[in-house]
């Protein structure tokens, strides 16, 4: 519109001037001037259609950006209420044995009539121990998710020996599961890639976030553990050829993930199971990508189970004769 009334102007000013200077002696210039005149109505006539042809395009693509903004606020709203519905029912749970069995222990300890039965006392309080670290699993979870979207997840990092952080993950998880049936059980390998996947062999010393990593990996356990009713957990822990990153494998033997849900697994509040808060995935993928790694998910080929990997960068080397280095405190958002 204004590059037409520029244009109008211009025009306008032009034959002004002309019909000024042969409005008495020059005729054929005279009409020439009328002609321009009336190309100059038009040009801006066709600029104001031209504008208002662009403004309803530009309005039918801010109408549409504002639908599909508008579903995608909705589609949060309701992914938050869900959240917040999972939420109260995963603190309810383990709120209401750590109330019941601290009264009924209190009540114990207060009647001195009664004998109290110390084996049944370390019962109720491993049982209230262990619903106190789902509350505090559920805590932490929801920090860091806020710790995420704030972009203020830190990483403090240092240097160790990454077979040694799987081996004592998966003992500590084995010791501290849940659930510890005999039919399940978790196997571990450790391939070296250079030496056509033969068992590794060496120390993998990595400089990462070992809290951080323990805790994705651990996450990748519990997700693998809940969708295994009876057979193998297998681990994998394989050094690429070019050795500059591992990749860890873990492998269940569940039901495998819905093809709805694969391409929105590691968003938030994305859930395979009727329980859990669909935290763990989304945190997991922010705290490898952080590494500068990646973290996928895909079903097994015999159709049963799926496998969860990440990749890391490392440095391999055989063992220092010193001590691994003191955390250098590098943070990393």
């Amino acid at each position: 519109m204004y590059k037409g009334l520029v244009i109008y102007l211009v025009i306008d000013v032009f034959t002004q001037v002309v019909m000024s200077f042969s409005a008495m002696s020059f005729d054929t210039a005279h009409n020439m001037a009328h002609v321009l005149k009336d190309v100059g109505y038009f040009v801006n006539i066709i600029a104001l259609i031209m504008s208002s042809m662009q403004y309803s395009v530009n309005l039918k693509k801010a109408n549409s950006l504002i639908r599909e903004n508008l579903k995608k606020l909705q589609e949060n709203e309701k992914l938050k209420d869900d959240f917040i519905n999972i939420a109260a029912h995963e603190l309810r749970t383990p709120i209401q044995p750590i109330l019941g069995l601290s009264d009924l222990i209190n009540r114990s300890l207060q009647d001195n009539t009664r004998e109290i039965d110390t084996s049944e006392l370390k019962n109720d309080i491993k049982v209230i121990y262990r619903n106190a670290k789902k509350l505090q699993k559920l805590t932490n979870d929801i920090l860091d998710v806020s710790r995420i979207d704030s972009h203020i997840l830190n990483l403090n990092t240092s240097r160790f020996d990454f077979v040694e952080l799987v081996k004592n993950t998966i003992q500590d998880f084995a010791t501290n599961s849940e659930k510890k049936e005999e039919n399940v059980f978790i196997d571990c390998n450790f391939l070296d890639e250079t030496k056509s996947k033969e068992v590794l062999d060496q120390s993998i010393w990595v400089e990462v976030d070992k809290a951080r990593i323990s805790q994705v990996l651990l996450n990748l356990l519990n997700n693998a553990r809940k969708f295994t009713e009876e057979g193998k957990i297998a681990v994998t822990v394989l050094m690429k050829k070019d050795r500059k990153e591992v990749i860890v494998s873990i492998s269940d033997k569940g039901k495998g993930i819905n093809p709805e849900v694969m391409n929105h697994l590691f968003e938030k509040f994305i859930s395979r199971s009727d329980s859990g808060t669909g935290l763990g995935l989304y945190i997991s993928k922010n705290i490898i990508e952080a590494h500068r790694g990646k973290i996928w998910a895909s079903n097994n080929q015999n159709g049963i189970g799926s496998t969860f990997s990440f990749s890391i960068p490392v440095e391999l080397r055989s063992m220092p004769e010193s001590k691994p280095e003191p955390n250098t405190g590098i943070n990393r958002a």
